[in-house]
């Protein structure tokens, strides 16, 4: 396993490659907080490329400083959890994961209510290895992207998750 860089949630403003976006969905801020920062096995059911072998490592009071171990896209990655407000703000940083892919990795998750659902706020930097000139053209699209699909797929698995059975 490659060993990333310890970085903050603060130090994502000052990341090389940096994406935020604010995404409407259709379901509650609870139901949203509930697939992001609960069992890291349902990743496996919203977001694309994940499987359901997620779990936890190491889980802490309070949650933060807890880790997940998930899978994407076949690769192996433990994420540190740095921040855990419930409800309201979910965020990591990759601590390691199967392939040096960066330096370091952290996102961060903001929900709000809004008429309809809420708003996630989401945010990631990444300190590519490299010229940063060479990585932002390949990292932008593709964390947009991941973006896009996480919030499509959160929205629909929070709307199964509430419908009447």
């Amino acid at each position: 396993m490659a060993t990333f860089r310890r970085v903050t949630l603060d130090d994502i403003a000052a990341a090389p490659v940096r994406l935020q976006s604010d995404h409407q969905i259709g379901a509650t801020r609870q139901a949203v907080w509930d697939l992001l920062a609960g069992d890291p096995a349902r990743w496996g059911d919203f977001c694309p490329g994940f499987d359901h072998s997620g779990h936890w490592t190491r889980e802490t009071a309070d949650g933060v400083g807890a880790v997940r171990r998930v899978r994407v896209g076949g690769l192996t990655f433990h994420d540190e959890i740095l921040a855990n407000d419930p409800g309201r703000r979910w965020g990591f940083r990759v601590e390691s994961a199967a392939l040096p892919l960066a330096k370091a990795l952290a996102e961060d998750y903001v929900l709000e209510d809004a008429p309809g659902g809420c708003v996630l706020h989401w945010t990631a930097g990444v300190w590519p290895h490299g010229p940063v000139a060479l990585s932002r053209p390949l990292l932008t699209p593709a964390l947009g992207t991941f973006a896009r699909l996480l919030v499509k797929g959160v929205e629909k698995a929070a709307r199964t998750d509430s419908a009447p059975r």
